[in-house]
């Protein structure tokens, strides 16, 4: 009861601005071609059981992923750990105003959509709503015990599907979206 009038319509007025966001981007989605493999795709997300608001968080920012590669334990070189490392480009679809941070996952499947791996990412850089952001050699400790480590290793880019689900968004007047 201690929120006044103004506060709850400018409240109100913000969460149709953040529907009619989403709407306009699962519009574009819809009227878009499929994404081929081994770029960000949403084509899968439906198949899985995923709402709508998933589908949403996925069309925020896509991923395409490149240069993947195998970095072995060198001791004479201080690694003393095994690594994947690879590039990506983030590409900005449903932003609609820019951001100071994004927090999400990228997420590796098969050609038919079921899920190898999931990687928390945190981009710490501005990202502009009409802009492409590249940001080279992320990665992981890999684990040789692990069939998904096994498996990104040994599958190539193109036989794999792979997405950002953003999860967070850090804007730069300061307001959050969560997903």
């Amino acid at each position: 009861m201690g929120e006044s009038t103004a506060e709850r319509l400018a409240a109100i007025e913000k969460q149709v601005e953040n529907l009619n966001s989403r709407l306009k981007v699962l519009e574009e989605a819809s009227a878009s071609p499929p994404d081929a493999p081994g770029s960000a795709t949403t084509a899968g997300a439906s198949d899985s059981g995923s709402t709508s608001s998933e589908d949403a968080s996925r069309e925020i920012i896509t991923v395409s992923v490149e240069n993947k590669r195998f970095q072995g334990s060198n001791p004479m070189a201080d690694i003393f750990q095994d690594h994947i490392w690879f590039d990506c480009t983030y590409e900005p679809r449903g932003l609609t105003k820019p951001a100071r941070a994004v927090k999400g996952t990228i997420e590796f499947a098969d050609l038919f959509g079921e899920l190898k791996l999931a990687l928390q990412v945190t981009i710490n850089d501005p990202v502009h709503p009409s802009r492409a952001f590249r940001q080279s050699g992320v990665g992981f400790e890999f684990n040789e015990f692990l069939a998904s480590h096994q498996w990104l290793r040994g599958t190539a880019l193109s036989d794999m599907r792979i997405s950002f689900k953003v999860e967070q968004v850090l804007y730069d007047d300061g307001s959050i979206e969560r997903l």
